[in-house]
């Protein structure tokens, strides 16, 4: 897919997230989040290895939605 082309060999990324009604505004504070975390686990956990990151996203509450990220980096 096309994040994943955009990545350097050997990193990949998968998101799951929960449909949740957002505004515009709020739509692109939460991409450029996503952005940020996957930027920075690239830069900084896959220096010289290769693996996966994780970016869920989850309704906690009515209101609240819950942004998580994760990497396998050794």
């Amino acid at each position: 897919d096309l994040l994943n082309s955009t990545l350097p060999s050997g990193i990949s990324v998968v998101g799951s997230f929960e449909d949740v009604e957002v505004t515009p505004r709020e739509g692109s504070l939460l991409a450029t989040i996503v952005n940020e975390l996957v930027s920075n686990a690239t830069k900084h956990s896959f220096e010289q290895s290769s693996g996966t990151i994780k970016v869920l996203g989850k309704r906690v509450a009515l209101g609240t939605y819950r942004l998580t990220s994760s990497d396998d980096a050794a």
